[in-house]
């Protein structure tokens, strides 16, 4: 049955047909098998200037409410669906799909890599595009931009720049403001059997101050005084290249002729200055694990500069001790 119903109120508006029931206002659908393309279950068409609405839909009773449902499911295992597709175009500010209040997106599936919220910008040209843009300021100090969880990385960033000679950044951090503390990237890591709360694998730059360790003494307990000389004389400083060997290769070793100490052997003489360390495993840009975790010693560098002084300050005493002696057997 068909039912053609037309109504033309000029610029006030007017219903081309009016549909209501108690479980479906309008309920469409559309069948043509698995050789065929467009089928439509409910088409929606607004033209002119001003606001217009091709298809609206409006649900309000105790319970869930659906405005607008879509559902989508193929035939022969083969094609893309679609619940819902929108297209905008022609505008001076175009959106395939506005929300006012939350948006939950769910997905069951299976399969690997998948994307259950996917966003891209196809366009091209010499002009920067957001495939996702969030922001939230509802005052001063407060929102967040973007929340991410996951089981395995809350976020991922890659940069594909192809032959662009300039910079890129697969996660770019920056904040500002008049007042406070600004972070442009805080990383924090805890309850693992190691935490990093930032790993660089690769060379590590900076162009401002680098800070130690936190050394307030508000923050210190357990403090005693130790004798160091005895123990450097035990340390054998080295040159060395590192292993070019290709298992090590996601580590990405720097290059050339280096100077410092072997972990093992440091460990013997200051075994708190030695730690076990753990480089992540490397991956694909879907997450796929293509080289497993490389375990391996480090050493805390820098814990050895007041072992140096301590040194040094043993080391003058002797020296002071020696030149009064020499000075007293030189007097005689």
């Amino acid at each position: 049955m068909t039912i053609l119903y037309t109504s033309d109120h000029g610029y006030t508006g007017g219903f081309g047909g009016r549909f209501e029931g108690g479980l479906y206002g309008v309920l469409g659908s559309s069948f043509s098998g698995v050789s065929f393309d467009g089928g439509c279950g409910v088409r929606g068409e607004a033209s002119g200037n001003g606001f217009k609405t091709g298809v609206e839909g409006y649900a309000s009773v105790s319970g869930t409410n659906y405005g607008i449902k879509g559902w989508a499911g193929g035939e022969g295992g083969w094609g893309e669906n679609y619940g819902i597709y929108g297209s905008a175009s022609g505008g001076q500010t175009n959106w395939a799909g506005y929300f006012e209040g939350n948006v939950s997106v769910k997905s069951d599936e299976s399969t690997s890599p998948h994307h259950v919220l996917h966003s891209e910008f196809t366009g091209t040209g010499t002009y920067n595009a957001a495939g996702v843009y969030g922001q939230s300021v509802p005052a001063d100090g407060y929102g967040f931009g973007g929340i991410f969880e996951g089981g395995y990385r809350g976020v991922q960033g890659s940069c594909n720049g192809g032959a662009f000679a300039g910079g890129g950044y697969g996660v770019y951090g920056y904040s500002f403001g008049t007042a406070g503390t600004r972070y442009g990237v805080y990383g924090s890591a805890s309850g693992g059997a190691t935490n990093y709360g930032v790993y660089a694998s690769g060379d590590l730059a900076y162009t401002g101050t680098l800070f130690g360790p936190p050394s307030d003494t508000k923050l210190k307990q357990n403090i005693n005084s130790f004798s160091s000389i005895q123990k450097i004389s035990q340390l054998e400083p080295i040159t060395f290249t590192y292993t070019s060997d290709n298992q090590y290769n996601q580590m990405n070793l720097p290059s050339g002729v280096h100077y410092g100490l072997i972990a093992q052997e440091l460990e013997k003489v200051f075994p708190e200055l030695v730690v076990d360390a753990v480089h992540p495993s490397a991956t694909s840009v879907d997450g796929e694990i293509v080289g497993e975790e490389i375990h391996y010693k480090s050493i805390k560098y820098m814990e050895l500069v007041p072992i140096l002084i301590q040194a040094v300050k043993e080391q003058q005493k002797i020296i002071g001790e020696l030149t009064k002696r020499i000075g007293a057997l030189e007097s005689k």
